[in-house]
Formats: structure tokens, C-alpha cells, sequence
């Protein structure tokens, strides 16, 4: 693996962190996770997730200012 790819200065995001970040609930966050939607990690059975793919995650998917969702 790349020593790039690794920073141990880093701390992986937990669930409940995550949420709690973007303000949803557990249950939308994890609809996303099942659905491959956000990138993340498994150890084991637990998720987590890489805070530098979590920022390109949420810049890819910015909707502009001008643009509606409705």
C-alpha cells in the first residue's frame, strides 16, 4: 500500500461523529453507507471513515448556490 494513501496523524471518523457532522440522522447515514453512496472502511463489522475522502466526497457532490434540489 502507499505510504501516500496512510497518514497515522489522521483519526477515522466514527458513525456517530459522522452524523453528527453532516446533521442527519443514524439511519439516513447509514441508507448511504449500504448504498455505497459515501465512501468508507470496514474493520471488522465496524465502519469508519477517512476524513480526506469525506472532503472530496462532500465537494463532488456540493450543489451550487443558483441550482434548486426541489
Amino acid at each position: 500500500m502507499s505510504e501516500k494513501y496512510f497518514n497515522m496523524d489522521k483519526k477515522l471518523i466514527t458513525v456517530a461523529e459522522m452524523y453528527e457532522y453532516l446533521h442527519v440522522h443514524r439511519g439516513m447515514l447509514m441508507k448511504l453507507v449500504k448504498s455505497g453512496m459515501i465512501p468508507h472502511i470496514l474493520i471488522g463489522r465496524r465502519i469508519r471513515f477517512v476524513p480526506d475522502e469525506i472532503e472530496r466526497w462532500l465537494r463532488r457532490n456540493r450543489i451550487p448556490k443558483n441550482e434548486s434540489i426541489a
